[in-house]
């Protein structure tokens, strides 16, 4: 099972979405984006949403995606 499916599987289970971080820390993604994208190219819905995470330095921004609703692929 490659990257893109292990994601899909991930945001089917988390309401939540991810973000790159925990992208990487559970599914050892380092391009998440591109991999959001792919799913998108086959019909998925992803929703982008800016958030802010705390750092040892304040506040880190970035983007959380989930899934919009249930995927079509077509």
């Amino acid at each position: 099972m490659g990257q893109k499916e292990k994601l899909l599987e991930y945001l089917e289970a988390h309401e939540s979405g991810i973000t790159q971080m925990e992208a990487f820390l559970a599914l050892g993604c380092c391009r998440l984006s591109q991999r959001v994208i792919e799913l998108e190219r086959d019909g998925v819905g992803i929703l982008h949403e800016p958030c802010s995470v705390p750092t040892r330095d304040g506040v880190a921004h970035c983007v959380r995606y989930r899934l919009q609703d249930k995927y079509a692929v077509g």
